[in-house]
């Protein structure tokens, strides 16, 4: 059996691999603000199917602001133009997985490149990067977003982006993300990927396809 080809590019996943999110926080924020249930801001956002066009950039922010606002009734006019509260209401539901930073700084090290790719919106997106959290900026050079390609995992199209934004061959690219559907997607396009299941779990994996570069991965800090 032949050996994996060397890594020279990784894309991680957002959403519980670099960060945790709690859509029911989401629901509750913005429940309290409108005077509604929770159940209703889910039925508005998520059942309706609108989050998924927002992920996928059909809808643009203060628009998606507006049609949640009168899917609960509220007076459109409590919105700025930006559609503020309302978006930073509803992504106020991520806390930052730290022990993922020693894994992300193994790697600069090892001088592989990095990268995001991810199914999110703008308005989650815009308020991950206000927080600044260290496992999650300052280290990307390609932050491939469904809501700016219009496509979301697992299409074959929002890898093939993540590739020319990579610069390498798509046999030297690993994926890591929660959801096997997108890791197929990612074995699909030619790319070494695996379920994300811990920084633990992941370190022992880049052990092993990152060899000659990094025989100590493992032992990261923290890790």
């Amino acid at each position: 059996m032949n050996p994996s080809p060397a890594i020279r590019f990784v894309y991680f996943d957002l959403g519980n691999v670099l960060v945790r999110f709690d859509p029911e926080r989401g629901c509750r924020n913005l429940a309290e603000w409108a005077g509604v249930t929770p159940a209703a801001v889910d039925k508005a956002i998520w059942a309706s199917g609108l989050e998924e066009d927002f992920e996928c950039g059909r809808v643009a922010p203060a628009a998606f602001a507006q049609r949640v606002a009168e899917a609960l009734r509220v007076p459109v006019g409590r919105l700025d133009e930006q559609g503020q509260p309302l978006l930073d209401l509803v992504s106020n539901m991520f806390t930052p997985l730290a022990e993922m930073l020693p894994v992300i700084e193994r790697l600069r090290e090892a001088g592989v490149g990095l990268g995001i790719l991810s199914n999110t919106c703008h308005a989650h997106w815009d308020w991950i990067s206000r927080q600044g959290w260290p496992v999650c900026s300052g280290w990307s050079t390609a932050d491939v977003l469904s809501y700016e390609v219009g496509q979301m995992k697992p299409a074959a199209e929002i890898y093939a982006v993540a590739q020319r934004r990579a610069g390498v061959p798509a046999e030297q690219i690993f994926f890591t993300d929660d959801r096997p559907e997108n890791v197929a997607g990612a074995l699909a396009a030619g790319w070494q990927a695996e379920v994300f299941r811990g920084a633990e779990e992941l370190s022992t994996q880049l052990q092993r396809i990152l060899p000659s570069r990094s025989r100590d991965f493992r032992n990261s800090p923290n890790v």
